[in-house]
């Protein structure tokens, strides 16, 4: 049984030529806006994690980012400016703007 913790949180798409998310968007960046503010931006990691056993992902989850300017700027890193975000993700992007508190969570289960 192992945990895996060093998931990055952007990658470089050779296809497009650009910056990505590595997996998921709205997991919190380690080290927050400031690590988002920094010039190395592929050695970001995420709050993401993995529970694996024997080779197979038993369980999986992460630390959600919770700031709605850590939010903007995660996105901006991609090419998406704030009003796209809130376009495509108003309903997050507003409940943030209330204070939701810091979260996150895990599901089990095996493909």
């Amino acid at each position: 049984l192992c945990w895996i913790v060093d998931f990055p949180f952007y990658e470089w798409n050779e296809d497009e030529k650009l910056v990505d998310f590595g997996h998921n968007p709205f997991s919190m960046p380690q080290g927050g806006i400031e690590a988002l503010n920094g010039e190395d931006l592929l050695g970001i990691k995420a709050f993401q994690y993995d529970m694996v056993c024997n080779g197979f992902e038993i369980a999986s989850g992460g630390i959600r980012n919770h700031l709605p300017e850590t939010m903007v700027k995660a996105f901006e890193v991609v090419g998406l400016d704030r009003e796209t975000v809130e376009a495509r993700y108003g309903g997050l992007y507003r409940a943030f703007q209330y204070g939701a508190p810091p979260h996150g969570g895990m599901a089990a289960g095996i493909d």
